[in-house]
């Protein structure tokens, strides 16, 4: 009951951070690995756009031609679709392995390589309805909906001004032939896009640090529970052979030193 009493000030242990990363429990940001996809799809459709599009009509005019004469039945569907699987896959690929790599990417930039089962297994804390009222006014929660909320009026108004900004080229854009329109709204969305990205980028910076401000914040410890963590790794037969170890070297060094 003392232990409970006390105020948790002291920063955490390497112990009992190494124990909070075995239960799957690291500082991570959600919008990390959002802007980090979002970017590297950015990417992706700026060096392999052109080529992606150009593959998605000619697919799409030959599966009309060979199909323009089949009644629009499941089984004739998929025999048309079939010989054109890989052709598909294939154009797809940069991006869904630009995706897979940056995803993974974000997640083991925030904490290295970590596989926990602990992570995964069902919490019944987490369903007790008085801890779960206690989250849903705590700072946490606040955070995120001012995030959620910031994230919204950031888009919006970037959005807005950059259809203000171009607006008289959204009106010159009206006139042109559709293979030309396609091309300049292509250029518009990858202009709006950049911005939307180092806008987010930007906000998962600040979602990072609160979050590792926050985890500390969790995982700080009372003096007592530092004290008891202290005599627990005191008594622990491995800490002690190992301290034997460190005295006998060092004797035998002292030692050593005194042959003359």
């Amino acid at each position: 009951m003392a232990d409970e009493d006390q105020e948790k000030t002291e920063q955490p242990t390497a112990k009992k951070l190494e124990k909070a990363r075995e239960d799957g429990n690291v500082v991570q940001s959600q919008e990390i690995p959002t802007v980090v996809v979002l970017g590297a799809s950015l990417l992706v459709f700026a060096y392999a756009g052109t080529w992606m599009w150009q593959r998605a009509i000619g697919l799409t005019q030959d599966i009309f031609r060979r199909g323009i004469h089949l009644e629009i039945e499941p089984e004739s569907l998929m025999s048309v679709l079939s010989p054109y699987a890989f052709d598909m896959a294939l154009m797809v690929a940069p991006l869904i392995l630009a995706i897979a790599i940056a995803g993974s990417a974000s997640y083991v930039g925030q904490f290295g390589f970590l596989v926990s089962t602990k992570a995964i297994t069902p919490d019944i804390t987490k369903i007790n309805p008085i801890s779960g009222f206690k989250r849903l006014f705590s700072l946490k929660a606040i955070f995120d909906a001012v995030k959620g909320s910031a994230k919204i009026v950031i888009i919006g108004a970037i959005a807005w001004g950059f259809i203000e900004d171009r607006l008289p080229q959204l009106l010159m854009i009206s006139g042109m032939e559709p293979q030309q329109i396609i091309s300049q709204f292509w250029l518009l969305a990858q202009a709006l896009t950049m911005r939307v990205v180092a806008a987010l980028l930007i906000l998962a910076i600040v979602d990072f640090l609160y979050q590792k401000y926050d985890f500390t914040e969790r995982q700080k410890m009372t003096k007592q529970e530092i004290k008891d963590e202290f005599k627990n790794t005191e008594g622990d037969p491995k800490v002690k052979s190992r301290i034997r170890r460190i005295q006998m070297e060092m004797a035998q060094k002292r030692m050593m030193q005194e042959v003359p």
